[in-house]
């Protein structure tokens, strides 16, 4: 009847205004639902480079005009020979105190037997402040050869006929200090009386 349905509906009018809204709380995340917390990434660090070794005995190095050979090697550094120069063209030839190999320094202490035998051109050879022994038959037959300038103070040794058969007027200039001691050990190599040593 008409009767109960008001009472029905004001009974559900007062059901509805005796509810309380109360705000729903987020979803909680669960493990497993694909969400993870986000850590930092570490930057890649470079990584060091490896040191060049040093090179060793035996090994061929070359620069503009001349080859060497390493004879010795320790401790970061080491010594060369100068082996000959690269074309037999050059007139005037700088035998240098020290060449770098790898960002390593080794002194030049010798000129190998034969190193410039035959240069027909050579008129002028520059002998480096560290070397120690010419080889023999190093400078023979360089012709045109004139002008010898020695700068080591450390000459120990100079082979048989290192400048044979280098022109009668050439000269050989040497250190004040060590000119009678090179003067005996050019003689001991045969050097032509004529070829004047004399102090630079």
């Amino acid at each position: 009847s008409q009767e109960k349905i008001d009472a029905v509906c004001a009974e559900l009018v007062r059901a509805e205004g005796g509810l309380i809204l109360r705000p729903v709380p987020p979803p909680i995340p669960q493990p497993g639902d694909g969400q993870q917390d986000e850590k930092p990434q570490p930057h890649p660090q470079p990584q060091p480079q490896k040191p060049v070794p040093l090179p060793g005995k035996g090994r061929i190095h070359k620069d503009a005009k001349l080859a060497y050979k390493v004879t010795a090697a320790a401790g970061g550094t080491g010594t060369v020979m100068v082996m000959k120069p690269l074309r037999k063209t050059h007139t005037s030839i700088v035998i240098p105190a020290e060449v770098k190999i790898d960002g390593y320094v080794f002194k030049v202490t010798a000129i190998a037997d034969k190193a410039f035998r035959g240069n027909k051109k050579l008129k002028k050879a520059i002998i480096g402040k560290n070397i120690v022994k010419i080889g023999k038959e190093s400078f023979s037959g360089c012709r045109k050869l004139k002008n010898i300038i020695i700068n080591s103070s450390k000459l120990k040794s100079v082979g048989k006929n290192a400048f044979k058969n280098i022109p009668e007027k050439a000269k050989i200039k040497a250190p004040k200090k060590k000119l009678a001691a090179y003067k005996k050990y050019l003689k001991k190599a045969k050097l032509d009386k004529k070829v004047k040593v004399i102090k630079k």
